[in-house]
């Protein structure tokens, strides 16, 4: 798994998935991002994937306070996710939704923050067996531009995707 930090704001997490006992191909569509939320329940304490249609989904976390001891606020994201084939390549563009903290799906803590950026996560389908996988990450919150904080996301994307490799390998 290499994360490559583009910009200040632009993270890119890029990775080969290879297996010959399971054809991959059939298996990126929404519920691959369940599969990565599921394994991954220790990060949130609220999480809500809601698949609408065949292109378009939504998503809710309430992530945990990970950074609370750094003086970090606790973040939710509520986001649009579309779904786009093109050729050998499928495109998910995840898009935060924003409303008041009174019109989101769920209660969240007075003071916690929404997270906004511009995900695009790409699955280029080499064979059926073989896929390359593209995320890209677009932060617009200035305290995502710090070194030291692009690190620390780019160290826990890294963990979130290493388990989801892992398991589908496996």
């Amino acid at each position: 798994i290499c994360v490559i930090k583009k910009s200040t704001k632009h993270i890119s997490i890029n990775f080969d998935l290879i297996n010959k006992n399971v054809q991959l191909n059939n298996i990126i569509d929404f519920p691959v991002f369940k599969l990565i939320y599921d394994l991954n329940q220790d990060i949130y304490d609220l999480l809500d994937f809601k698949i609408i249609d065949s292109n378009t989904a939504v998503l809710f976390a309430l992530y945990k306070n990970l950074l609370k001891d750094l003086g970090g606020r606790q973040r939710y994201m509520y986001a649009k996710i579309t779904k786009k084939n093109q050729g050998d390549k499928v495109f998910f563009e995840t898009v935060p939704i924003y409303v008041d903290k009174d019109n989101l799906p769920f209660p969240v803590p007075d003071k916690a923050y929404q997270s906004c950026f511009i995900n695009t996560t790409i699955f280029h389908i080499i064979s059926p067996s073989y896929v390359k996988y593209t995320q890209n990450v677009i932060f617009d919150e200035p305290e995502f531009t710090s070194t030291i904080i692009t690190r620390v996301i780019a160290s826990f994307i890294k963990k979130i995707y290493l388990r989801t490799k892992e398991f589908i390998e496996k």
